[in-house]
């Protein structure tokens, strides 16, 4: 039976034992169309007690190692499955946060000032705690950008929240790839369902997450 996660990923969470993990993923809408761009990251909170089942029960939705929400949401099978995972990840009491900015500015034309704003404000958010949603997180496992320019501008805006002293100096950032642990299937499916909600106004997969959504203004 094929790992479920990669001993590079393995390594770091045991430098973090016991620990519940918050993963990343974004969603957005540039400034190739006429509608108003935005930005939104996405954030599912995962118990370390329960990382192994769910890698398994999320493979059983998905019927497959790979998985990408954007891809299977072109098939009416790959929409059902996009929905069973919704339904699976609602169910359960993993806490989402999403930080969201729906105003961006022209200047910002490769948003990635809307980007960075949005990681900033989870981050001290996931690294805080909030009342009543989710205690402090110290690791957070983000999906990796393509390029290594990208990459350092992420690992950049980390290192500077923990420089100004907005997130502790223990708390640490992964850039991982989904092939890492599929666990970053949750953030991906959650992100796509808000994106399709404020894009296009379709509520069909939003709806059944809504109440579960955890949501905050970059």
């Amino acid at each position: 039976m094929p790992r479920s996660i990669t001993q590079f990923i393995e390594n770091i969470y045991h430098q973090f034992p016991g620990q519940p993990v918050a993963f990343l993923d974004e969603a957005y809408r540039g400034f190739e169309r006429p509608e108003q761009p935005f930005y939104l990251f996405t954030a599912v909170i995962v118990k370390a007690d329960d990382m192994e089942s769910m890698r398994k029960e999320l493979l059983d939705i998905a019927g497959s190692t790979y998985w990408h929400t954007s891809e299977a949401l072109r098939t009416p099978d790959g929409r059902a499955r996009a929905k069973a995972m919704l339904r699976y990840l609602i169910e359960g009491v993993e806490p989402i946060l999403i930080a969201k900015k729906v105003s961006v500015e022209r200047s910002d034309s490769t948003l990635e000032g809307a980007r960075r704003g949005c990681f900033r404000s989870l981050a001290i958010a996931l690294t805080s705690g909030v009342e009543g949603v989710c205690a402090p997180v110290n690791l957070i496992v983000m999906e990796r950008r393509n390029t290594s320019a990208l990459l350092k501008i992420d690992a950049r805006t980390f290192s500077d929240l923990r420089s100004e002293g907005a997130i502790p100096r223990v708390s640490r950032l992964v850039q991982a790839s989904p092939n890492d642990d599929r666990l970053l299937w949750l953030p991906d499916v959650v992100s796509s369902a808000v994106r399709r909600s404020i894009a296009v106004g379709d509520d069909g997969m939003y709806d059944i997450v809504k109440e579960g959504l955890h949501v905050m203004t970059a």
